[in-house]
């Protein structure tokens, strides 16, 4: 299973809160045979929440997709959230200040586990090659680290503490890095992590 939930941002944000998260529960029940824990039904409510006000309120291409929980195999982790939009692909990453102690700024090693994840597509993901990789970690108890421009696939790591610094951060990255080009849901969701070959 590559991911627990993906569809287009305009099907996203037609659904209620309480099927995503019904489909996220199904999801990792089938995929780990476990019994979805409270904590993590709120955090899934928390982030959907936190999504769909946000994506509600940018002007996203009408084949603008999102993938939730997408499985990295080569380090047994899961990306909270891949937005797929002008060209771009945002890796976002939550940590809520419910579940997690209370900071005014971020440990390194947060900021490196939200790099490598985006590292791993650029490196492994055919869908992913060429294309900008823009990692967000929404952390809701520390402060903005805002956008630098940058000429690496995988740009400077943003982090964002609320819903407006979240917006504003990626219409900031939209209109400096953002283009036409489509990205195929379906394909980049089915795209397999694999070794790099010039041609895979």
């Amino acid at each position: 299973m590559t991911s627990y939930y993906y569809s287009s941002i305009s099907k996203f944000l037609q659904t209620t809160s309480n099927e995503i998260i019904g489909i996220l529960a199904k999801s990792q029940s089938q995929d780990v045979h476990l019994t979805v824990e409270i904590a993590q039904m709120r955090s899934w409510m928390n982030e959907v929440k936190l999504l769909k006000e946000t994506l509600s309120t940018i002007a996203l291409e009408p084949t603008a997709g999102i993938i939730l929980e997408y499985f990295i195999p080569r380090r047994a982790k899961r990306i909270d959230t891949v937005i797929l939009t002008h060209n771009i692909i945002f890796v976002l990453e939550f940590k809520n200040n419910a579940f997690v102690e209370m900071a005014t700024s971020y440990k390194q090693n947060d900021l490196h586990q939200y790099e490598d994840s985006a590292l791993e597509l650029r490196d492994f993901h055919k869908e992913s090659r060429e294309r900008v990789i823009l990692p967000i970690l929404i952390y809701t108890s520390a402060k903005v680290i805002p956008f630098k421009p940058s000429l690496d696939q995988v740009k400077n790591i943003i982090a964002v503490n609320n819903k407006n610094s979240l917006i504003e951060e990626i219409n900031r990255c939209i209109a400096v890095y953002g283009s036409t080009h489509d990205i195929d849901l379906s394909k980049w969701e089915s795209s397999a992590l694999r070794t790099y070959t010039n041609n895979y």
